[in-house]
């Protein structure tokens, strides 16, 4: 036992001696957002406020004298992942085509001759279908800063109802700087470094929160809404990542088991991050609505 420990002690000296192998492996402790190599404190780097990931400048391609500038700026910074919509596939449309709640003017700040129009599956869907209900979720992951690129929809009536996961908002944000004209916003914020969700809807439609059915341990709004003589429930929700499986799966049901007591209808819309794609990371949600 004695040799084998002497030589087995030998072998680890020589690795180490060899330079190939650190003394004390493992994750770096400050990963770059692009590379994922380790931040170390004499590189040049900017930290997003959005994913809290530090990032090397030439993996963020900014020039020197910009990363001077950011050191000597109070602005936040956002990587290119958080400073983009992350769209998902929770759009759709309900029949309306007796309701008299619709406007079906042209507004007279259409932005569609915008060539760069991030929009333009939904105004076509509008054009498509004038009469219908239109609603719309996006995880804007930060609504401060995205706000002014989502107002063309709301402005030109493409949609009635606008839904916003990751909102990262707080108290000290008021209405009053996301006001859009003919829309009633509602909130429920969590703080102004994660979560959070609002709702934008048409003012001219008739809508009401039910905030005697929302669920304090979910971040969800409730909308009871009347769509061609018949009573819908619209739940708006965001499941964070980190949210545990049987948490989500006890909450949506008490969710839900409320609304079903005195209305039918319902849709769920919003961000549940879970993968429709792979069968055994969402048969949670099989099991909720079966």
């Amino acid at each position: 036992m004695v040799e084998f420990k002497q030589r087995h002690h030998r072998l680890l000296i020589l690795l180490v001696i060899s330079g190939d192998i650190s003394l004390n492996p493992g994750p770096a402790k400050h990963p770059c957002g692009h590379c994922y190599k380790e931040v170390a404190k004499n590189h040049r780097a900017v930290l997003c406020e959005t994913c809290n990931y530090w990032w090397h400048i030439k993996c963020a391609n900014i020039s020197p004298t910009s990363y001077n500038d950011l050191c000597n700026s109070e602005e936040p910074w956002l990587c290119n992942d958080c400073n983009s919509f992350k769209f998902t596939n929770s759009f759709f449309d309900i029949s309306l085509q007796n309701s008299t709640c619709m406007n079906t003017s042209n507004s007279s700040s259409s932005s569609e001759s915008s060539g760069s129009d991030i929009f333009t599956e939904l105004r076509e869907a509008r054009k498509k279908h004038i009469n219908n209900f239109h609603i719309c979720h996006l995880n804007i992951n930060s609504m401060r800063y995205k706000f002014d690129e989502l107002k063309p929809i709301l402005l030109d009536k493409i949609v009635d109802c606008l839904i916003i996961s990751e909102t990262k908002l707080d108290s000290s944000f008021k209405d009053s700087l996301f006001e859009v004209d003919g829309y009633k916003l509602q909130r429920s914020d969590r703080t102004d470094h994660g979560g959070g969700i609002a709702t934008f809807m048409r003012a001219d439609i008739p809508a009401r929160r039910r905030l005697d059915t929302e669920c304090k341990t979910l971040e969800n709004i409730v909308y009871e809404i009347t769509l061609d003589k018949f009573k819908w429930l619209i739940y708006a929700i965001y499941r964070p990542p980190s949210m545990a499986n049987n948490i989500f799966y006890d909450s949506i049901n008490i969710l839900l088991d409320k609304g079903s007591k005195f209305i039918e209808n319902y849709m769920v819309i919003g961000d549940l991050n879970y993968d429709f794609m792979v069968k055994n990371k969402s048969q949670i949600l099989e099991d909720i609505y079966m």
